[in-house]
């Protein structure tokens, strides 16, 4: 067997290579662990804003039901576990009130623009109905209206025609800012209506249904 002797020059030239590839090694080694640990934290992260992404879009509140009796305010459960009948009752409440809150006439600013907030909180920019009171509101204003007489709403009935069609009757009592007589005037109107709902607490607050008036055809009819 050959025995190969290295001078201490080449000696020295092996140690420094052998030292030089063990550090080369040692960095490439920590680079890719490094890269490997930042490619795992950029994938939890992401997946993290996506699951944030996704609960953040889901809506958070959930409606409830009140019954009104007299003064007294009634919880009646989540909306989505209602009966259709207690359901079905809220929404003819709904329809009552927008009716008084768009017919009513107030000679008190402030009442008037109450009642019409009100009333509008069950409107959406874009359907019939919206685009029907608007245009009355504009050719003849409640405002300009309660110079010369002012309109108390009464009897309002509600009667489901289907799952979203509703037919409401209503008496419309007329005075003069003085309290005088002007007579009493009917009316029949037939809704259609659709639940859109509330996402936010905005929404909840004027709207807590979700329930809209999508069209309102009134028509006067005389009573012997």
């Amino acid at each position: 067997m050959k025995t190969t002797h290295l001078d201490e020059q080449s000696l020295m030239h092996l140690r420094a290579r052998h030292e030089w590839d063990e550090r080369i090694g040692s960095a490439v080694s920590s680079a890719r662990n490094w890269k490997t640990t930042a490619f795992i934290s950029m994938l939890i992260a992401g997946c993290a804003v996506l699951g944030i992404i996704h609960i953040g879009g889901q809506s958070k509140i959930q409606p409830y039901g009140i019954v009104l009796q007299g003064d007294n305010i009634l919880p009646a459960g989540p909306m989505k576990a209602m009966p259709d009948s207690q359901l079905s009752e809220m929404k003819a409440t709904e329809i009552r009130h927008f009716v008084e809150n768009i017919r009513s006439v107030f000679i008190d600013v402030a009442a008037q623009k109450r009642s019409i907030t009100q009333g509008y909180a069950l409107l959406r920019q874009g359907d019939p109905a919206h685009q029907l009171i608007t245009t009355a509101f504009k050719k003849t204003s409640p405002f300009k209206r309660a110079e010369t007489e002012l309109v108390k709403v009464s009897w309002v009935t509600v009667l489901p025609l289907s799952a979203d069609t509703y037919q409401a009757e209503w008496t419309e009592t007329l005075t003069s800012p003085a309290g005088q007589s002007l007579g009493e005037r009917h009316y029949k109107a037939t809704l259609n209506t659709y639940q859109m709902p509330p996402t936010t607490r905005q929404q909840v607050d004027v709207n807590p249904l979700g329930f809209f008036i999508k069209t309102f055809n009134d028509v006067q009819v005389n009573r012997t």
